[in-house]
């Protein structure tokens, strides 16, 4: 595939007359449009011009990163003001499009001037180091290949989708904690998703995780710029950070690891930056960026609270908190919709997390951990992550990379150099925190990403020999990309590589690895708001069904118990009457459905009227509202006033 690409590249440089490195980052913007789609495409271009000329408000000083920066800023400002918007039913493409259309009119100058001063940045940048920029757009669109990808990830399906489909479908996000404990989580690079697809009218993960790839890409390259490696050295640490073979489920699924790693980047690059200027005003990117991590996932405090230290050691403490203070309206408006509306609704702010402490009724009064991730830390762990993968996430040896490993004595190096010193203790304090915890690689890959370039910048410092480094970094890069399908296990499935090779569609991939997704397009097609029941083991897939089905796993405890009480009776009674109380009209089975439910479809005479692969969606004629989906309706029943409610039901 990189020889097929690069002989493209280097058809179109002709063409064109432009670097072959701008016209690889054309064609992995060509084939994005292929795959995504003009509507998606289009949607994230206008999502990305607004967020440009709003933040770029508030960017004055920030120098070459300025307009990076502003569309960080923007994504940071939009989904935040979304996100306390979630339960009620505004999202709509034509409100989306009034209200980025607005900015798009007001700061159209603005956005004009970004996109050509990125361009050229982009055009300096590669003739500085046409070589290495080469490799880095090589390496960055096979990387980019998973953003082809459908969604059918297992936590996607489980969770993330629901506030993109249901934001498409409703209008509004449920807060369903009850159906689904992880829906109150902090859901701020979910937001973003659901706002670009409100405006495309589909499933927009591509390019939003386009967005993010190319903006941690940005800022890990900035940080070297920072550090003062010559161009083809900052080339090659940006190629080294897209060649991590985690980039491929990342980019190809929701995670939030995908945003975080461009924010820790950004967060990073401006603690550096700020620790040069003496002004406080510099410090108000960082704290915006800060509170995006916050809003992107809880657990990012372990590197907020460092970061804030780092970068206020040896200021003026007192002008610092007082723009601290200052700036509590705008880190609210970006880090606080989640954690308020979890608090409100189920009393937990991060539920089901520290529920011990909390105690919730939407989940057991327990500390929630996660025991798998559990294995042993010794002082081999950098091999033991490169070689024992298995052993730290869902994925084969191999598949954390081998930049961890080569580059260990730039790490030791930087904790030595002043330059890096503080930003590599800030990143190994958050990693060692977050490890502790649960040892889980994608918990850590942000961390491991903002570890390249201030482990090249100390091992260039101490040896002051650019090429000799270009060496060391390259075979590692190639490494990398080799062992790219290691990352992921559906990277395994030969439709995942006849998509990538152009042989197979993104439907016929979506319809055999991810069969709930085709099946709740028929249950909207035909069923309307009917409830469903999903009953096959290990896919607990709801999120598609935008808030109409229920499981009967941990994820709703409630349920899971009802489901338990009604398997001890083999004649299906117990079951028919449950589905019968809750208004659950269709089921989904499968191979491991039991043989008690079983015996209750049939008592109910269900009809079969869809099978996909192994997947039977059944359906109940006799069962009447969908009255467990209504109950758990929160957003409507608790936050709505009265005459809303009225005029949507009557809608």
């Amino acid at each position: 595939m990189a020889g097929i690409v690069l002989a493209a590249g280097l058809v179109l440089a002709v063409i064109a007359r432009r670097s072959v490195s701008s016209m690889l980052i054309l064609a992995g913007v060509l084939t994005l449009w292929q795959h995504a789609g003009t509507g998606t495409l289009a949607a994230t271009v206008f999502f990305a011009g607004a967020s440009v000329g709003l933040g770029s408000l508030f960017v004055a000083g920030q120098g070459v990163r300025r307009w990076s920066l502003a569309l960080l800023l923007g994504m940071l400002l939009l989904a935040g003001s979304a996100g306390w918007l979630l339960p009620y039913p505004i999202h709509e493409r034509l409100f989306y499009e009034v209200a980025l259309g607005a900015i798009w009119v007001v700061r159209f100058n603005a956005i004009r001037t970004a996109a050509a001063r990125m361009a050229y940045g982009w055009q300096a940048a590669v003739r500085r180091a046409p070589g290495a920029s080469l490799l880095f757009a090589l390496v960055f669109f096979l990387g980019a290949v998973s953003l082809w990808l459908p969604t059918i990830q297992y936590d996607d399906l489980a969770g993330h989708l629901a506030i993109p489909v249901q934001l498409r479908e409703l209008k509004y996000y449920r807060l369903d904690a009850a159906s689904q404990v992880w829906a109150m989580t902090p859901w701020a690079s979910d937001v973003v998703q659901g706002v670009v697809g409100v405006l495309a009218g589909a499933d927009a993960r591509g390019g939003v995780n386009a967005i993010w790839y190319a903006l941690a890409s940005y800022f890990i390259w900035d940080i070297a710029r920072s550090l003062r490696l010559p161009p083809a050295l900052r080339w090659m640490v940006a190629a080294a950070f897209a060649s991590q073979p985690l980039f491929h489920p990342l980019l190809g699924g929701m995670q939030t690891e995908a945003a975080l790693t461009a924010l820790t980047a950004a967060a990073v690059s401006l603690g550096l930056y700020a620790k040069q200027r003496g002004k406080a005003a510099s410090l108000l990117p960082l704290i915006w960026v800060c509170s995006g991590l916050i809003a992107v996932k809880a657990t990012q405090i372990v590197l907020v609270g460092p970061v804030a230290v780092w970068a206020l050691l040896g200021r003026n403490l007192k002008k610092d908190l007082a723009l601290v203070l200052r700036q509590l309206p705008a880190i609210l408006l970006i880090s606080g919709s989640s954690y308020f509306y979890a608090a409100l609704i189920t009393g937990n702010p991060v539920l089901p997390v520290f529920n011990d402490i909390f105690r919730s009724p939407y989940f057991d009064v327990q500390r929630f951990g996660d025991a798998h991730w559990s294995a042993g830390v010794s002082w081999l762990l950098p091999w033991s992550l490169t070689f024992s993968t298995e052993n730290y996430m869902e994925a084969y040896d191999g598949a954390a990379g081998f930049l961890m490993l080569g580059l260990l004595g730039g790490t030791l190096l930087a904790l030595a150099k002043e330059r890096t010193r503080g930003a590599m203790v800030v990143i190994l304090i958050a990693l060692v925190c977050s490890f502790y915890n649960v040892r889980y690689l994608r918990y850590i890959f942000p961390f491991l990403s903002v570890a390249i370039p201030l482990s090249v910048a100390a091992l260039y410092d101490s040896v002051r020999r650019g090429t000799w480094l270009v060496g060391v970094i390259f075979p590692l890069i190639v490494l990398n990309v080799c062992f790219a399908q290691n990352s992921f296990y559906r990277l395994k499935e030969p439709l995942i590589w006849g998509m990538f090779t152009l042989r197979k569609q993104a439907s016929m991939i979506e319809t055999t690895l991810a069969p709930e997704s085709a099946i709740a397009d028929h249950v909207r097609r035909f069923g309307g708001s009917a409830g469903v029941l999903l009953t096959e083991a290990g896919r607990p897939f709801l999120a598609p069904f935008a808030g109409k089905a229920v499981v009967s796993v941990w994820y709703d405890p409630t349920m899971q118990r009802a489901a338990g009480e009604a398997e001890q009776d083999p004649s299906g009674q117990r079951w028919r009457k449950l589905i019968d109380l809750l208004g659950l009209r269709y089921v989904v089975a499968g191979p491991s459905t039991s043989p008690a439910l079983q015996a209750g479809l049939q008592a109910m005479d269900a009809r079969r009227v869809l099978r996909v692969g192994e997947s039977t969606l059944w359906e109940i004629l006799s069962v009447g509202q969908p009255a467990l989906a209504n109950a758990r309706d929160y957003a409507r029943l608790y936050l709505w006033p009265n005459w809303l409610r009225l005029r949507m039901s009557n809608d």
